[in-house]
C-alpha cells in the first residue's frame, strides 16, 4: 500500500458497518486471505495452537491465513481493465488522487467482478499481490474498513 501506508504503521480499523452493508469503491480494507502451510505433524499441533494464540492476541497471522489491506476500485457486477497505464471501471477511467503522479497500472484484464466479491488493489501498483494476481476476493473474507492511521504519531492521518 505504499505510499499511503509504510512498513511499520498501524491503523485502526472498524469492523462493524459490514455487517450491515458492502465495501464500495476505494475503501480500504483488511481481508484474510489463506496461503499455503505444510500440515503440522502430530507432535507440532499443540505447540502451533500456543503459538497460533499468542500471535492472535497481538495481531499476527495465524494457522494458515494471513492478513491483507488494500484498497477496493471494483464491486459486484463492474467490469475492471488496466490499460494505458490506467484503471478503468464499466470502461469509465478512475480517478485515483491517492497515487503519485507519474504511477502507471500494468495491463490486466478485463474482468467481471461476479456478485458477492470486490476487486482489490494495492498502491504500490508496481510491486502489490492483490486481484491481479490471486482475483476477486469475497466481501465474506473482509475484517472492516481502515479509517484512521494512527502510528507513528507523527502520520496520523485519514486513509
Amino acid at each position: 500500500m505504499e505510499p499511503t501506508l509504510l512498513i511499520g504503521d498501524r491503523v485502526l480499523v472498524e469492523k462493524v458497518s459490514y455487517r450491515f452493508g458492502k465495501p464500495e469503491r476505494g475503501d480500504v480494507v483488511v481481508f484474510e486471505k489463506d496461503f499455503a502451510e505444510p500440515a503440522p505433524e502430530a507432535n507440532e499441533s499443540f505447540v502451533r495452537d500456543i503459538t497460533d494464540s499468542f500471535r492472535g492476541l497481538f495481531g499476527f497471522p495465524t494457522g494458515g491465513q494471513q492478513d491483507f489491506i488494500k484498497r477496493v476500485v471494483a464491486v459486484s457486477g463492474d467490469r475492471i481493465e488496466g490499460r494505458d497505464g490506467k484503471v478503468f471501471v464499466n470502461d469509465e477511467e478512475v480517478a485515483e488522487p491517492y497515487l503519485p503522479e507519474g504511477i502507471q497500472t500494468s495491463p490486466f484484464g478485463p474482468i467481471e467482478v461476479p456478485e458477492g466479491m470486490v476487486f482489490v488493489m494495492g498502491d504500490n501498483r508496481a510491486n502489490s499481490d492483490d486481484s491481479r494476481s490471486f482475483g476477486p476476493i469475497d466481501v465474506d473474507q473482509v475484517i472492516g474498513h481502515a479509517f484512521v492511521l494512527i502510528w507513528p504519531p507523527g502520520h496520523v492521518d485519514g486513509l
